[in-house]
């Protein structure tokens, strides 16, 4: 495996749920926030309301946004998604 290939995502803090203000990209011209909660933590929530969870995804970058920021981001965006999306309805 050469170094390219390696992408790796620093953890901590992962059972806290916490709120970060951050730059993602130089020249960025405001910073983001960036909410981090544990995956147990949506399921909770969701279930003490009264929701099951029906579907669940992990969302990745198509090629439309790969051809638009072909950079680092992309690449590990590719094998370690940043969103996820949960389906829930009543139960």
């Amino acid at each position: 495996m050469t170094d390219e290939q390696w992408i790796s995502v620093r953890v901590w803090r992962y059972r806290e749920p916490f709120a970060a203000s951050t730059i993602a990209k130089s020249g960025q011209p405001a910073p983001t926030m960036n909410y981090h909660r544990p995956l147990s933590w949506y399921a909770h929530q969701l279930t003490a309301n009264g929701l099951l969870i029906d579907a669940l995804d992990e969302a990745y970058p198509d090629d439309a946004f790969a051809e638009r920021f072909p950079d680092a981001t992309v690449r590990r965006l590719s094998v370690i998604p940043a969103i996820l999306v949960l389906g829930a309805r009543k139960g």
